[in-house]
């Protein structure tokens, strides 16, 4: 899994969990949603590499009205690559279940991300707290700051953290 994670003490708790025992569930699922969880449809826009099914052209055609509506490019990618867990299954999945999963997507995502665009440098984010397990990422870049704020420990009650690959 992917390793050095920087993360809040509920998350940390949260990954020893996970690693001192492993569920197994048995959670039911449409395959094509499962592939969208782990292969969704990642497009290079303008700098930004974002979840849409939408062509490039058509991003690339209002991308100026949509960095209007959001911070910066951070914010525009962050907000486009929010992917709820549990969505993509029928039923509940609990947060440990979720947990594994969510890295496993993670991992892949990781890779393609940096198959995508090599010379980037991304920040993968998974959130957990008692209703779901969220991922998602953005570009590091000098001049925006982070989607997460400095301190996680702020997020209180909830499990934080990311990973830069």
């Amino acid at each position: 899994m992917l390793s050095n994670w920087i993360a809040n003490s509920e998350m940390k708790k949260l990954l020893k969990d996970i690693s001192d025992h492993p569920s197994v569930e048995n959670l039911k699922f449409n395959f094509s949603e499962l592939y969208d969880l782990f292969f969704p449809e990642f497009k290079k826009v303008k700098d930004c590499v974002i979840i849409s099914k939408k062509s490039v052209n058509e991003l690339e055609m209002f991308f100026d009205k949509a960095m209007e509506m959001y911070f910066d490019k951070t914010d525009y990618e962050s907000s486009h690559a929010e992917t709820r867990i549990d969505c993509h299954f029928e039923g509940e999945v609990s947060m440990m279940a979720g947990t594994q999963i969510a890295l496993i997507a993670l991992e892949i995502w990781a890779l393609r991300l940096k198959q995508m665009d090599p010379d980037s440098k991304f920040c993968l984010i998974m959130f957990s707290d008692e209703d779901h397990v969220e991922i998602r990422f953005h570009k590091v870049r000098e001049d925006e700051g982070m989607l997460l704020a400095d301190d996680l420990e702020g997020y209180q009650g909830d499990a934080v953290g990311y990973v830069i690959v």
